[in-house]
């Protein structure tokens, strides 16, 4: 976990203020707005240190604020993947054993940033935050800077889950009928609200529209 999860961070120079949420590219998100905010590469031991100070709950209300989603399927096979594949859990499981110990446990998923539903996420943003799509991670955020006439070198997308390195056979082998039951139960509001199904998605409403 990082001190910046569901936070926003922020950019005096140009007024605007990105949202930053676990498996959501939040790492590429921080890393870019702290390079901006001092006009060039930060390295990343000083990085944390010197951009803490960007890191707000509530950003000016002038400013414009930005949040990224992405598909619960793939948001929670990617928080599987990062803690019981990368990490080398001492304990591993399976994902239907993930799925039955994070996912169902309602306790547990309220508590769990990493899989929290965007339905709860929803309440800590402004109603004028514009939503963008994870799975246009690169384009979007280079739509944001252009946007505000903000230059930036290539965006490089940190920390990258590693799906990739999973075959596409894999990930639909480990999604089972009782998985994407489990999914959908959970994650309804997401899947419905954001215009998500386990393998595409649609155009996405506004913040003000969701909070009705």
């Amino acid at each position: 976990m990082s001190f910046w999860d569901l936070k926003f961070i922020k950019c005096d120079k140009y007024k605007i203020a990105i949202f930053l949420s676990p498996r959501i590219g939040s790492t590429t998100l921080f890393k870019t707005i702290c390079d901006i905010n001092y006009g060039g590469h930060v390295q990343r031991d000083k990085r944390i240190e010197m951009c803490r100070e960007h890191i707000v709950e509530s950003p000016p209300s002038d400013y414009k604020k930005y949040a990224f989603v992405r598909n619960p399927y793939s948001r929670v096979y990617s928080t599987f993947i990062f803690q019981c594949a990368i990490r080398r859990s001492s304990n591993p499981m399976s994902f239907h054993e993930f799925i039955k110990k994070y996912v169902i446990n309602s306790k547990k998923l309220r508590k769990h940033k990493l899989l929290m539903p965007f339905k709860n996420i929803l309440k800590l943003l402004p109603e004028d935050t514009k939503l963008c799509r994870f799975e246009n991670f690169s384009p979007e955020l280079k739509s944001i800077l252009d946007e505000n006439e903000i230059k930036y070198e290539e965006i490089i997308h940190s920390n990258k889950s590693r799906l990739n390195s999973y075959s596409k056979n894999s990930y639909e082998n480990d999604y089972r009928n009782e998985e994407k039951f489990i999914i959908r139960c959970v994650y309804q509001w997401d899947l419905e609200k954001l215009n998500y199904t386990f393998d595409s998605y649609g155009d996405l409403p506004l913040v003000r529209y969701l909070k009705k």
